[in-house]
Formats: C-alpha cells, structure tokens, sequence
C-alpha cells in the first residue's frame, strides 16, 4: 500500500515538474534562478521534489500554504466562457449565424465585467471554435483570427 502510494506521489510529481519547467522555460525564465513557494493544501508535501528535480535552491513554505491557493483565486484575472452546443459538418455552418452568435456572446460578457468593475479598456475577447471529426471523440479548439465570420473561415478552420 505504502509503495503504492509513493509511485503515485511520484508519478504525479513528475507531471507537475514537466508542467512547471514548460511553464518557466516558455516565458523565459530559468527555474534555478527563482525562488518555489508551496501554497494550497498539498503545496508543502511536494514543493521539495519538485525543486529539486527543476534546480531550484530555494523554498518557501508559508505559515498557511491553503490561505494561498483561494488568494490565487482573488486575484486571478476574471474570466467567463460562452459556449453554445452547435453540431454541423463545416461546410454546412452558416457563417451569418456563427456571427450572430459570437457578438451575442461579447455583448454578454462585456455586460458582465463592466458590472464587474473592470475597465472597458481592459476587456480582451477571443473567438475560438471547437471541432472534431464525425465520430471523434475529443475536440480541438481553434481560435479564430478575424472578429467576424465570413465564408473564408470555414475553410481555414477545415484546413486546422
């Protein structure tokens, strides 16, 4: 049971050191340069194999790693995803009513986070579509690079 347990720990530690290196590296920071912090309930029970494994010298541990993951959550950036189920070959999508759809979408989600006092310069959308072929099970999502559908669309998202 015990070394079940550790091969789990171990397999999961192995996760999150590949998912922390990607997520330094990609920004360009080196790992071994900077300073770990432990936060969530869990945080401390893996914060030093996962250093040690990425070179990092340096660990903090706070007085209260959980209070530390719902902080993350306050200051977060606000979010809200609009999703609207929609099943058709592509090349039977109408791009008129995709349209619609997604500026339904924005004028929503500005609504909100005006309500949600954040600045109206500071509100980013995206456009994104998810696909798959018939009979696939998982999707791809594809942004979509103009802030309107048109005819030329479908055939690069096919293309995706």
């Amino acid at each position: 049971m015990i070394e079940s347990a550790y091969g789990i720990i171990t397999i999961v530690n192995a996760h999150m050191s590949a998912l922390l290196r990607a997520m330094t590296i990609r920004r360009g920071y080196d790992p071994r340069e900077l300073i770990a912090v432990a936060f969530g309930g869990a945080g401390p029970m893996h914060i030093a194999p996962l250093a040690r494994e990425l070179g990092i010298s340096k660990i903090v541990v706070p007085k209260v790693p959980g209070n530390f993951s719902a902080w993350g959550m306050v200051v977060t950036d606000l979010k809200h995803d609009f999703v609207q189920t929609f099943v058709k070959p592509v090349t039977d999508a109408d791009p008129d009513e995709l349209d619609q759809m997604y500026r339904s979408f924005e004028k929503r989600g500005v609504e909100i986070l005006l309500k949600e006092k954040v600045k109206e310069s500071s509100i980013g959308l995206l456009r994104a579509i998810d696909i798959r072929y018939i009979g696939q099970g998982h999707t791809l999502t594809i942004p979509l690079t103009s802030h309107t559908v048109a005819e030329q669309d479908k055939q690069e998202v096919h293309d995706s």
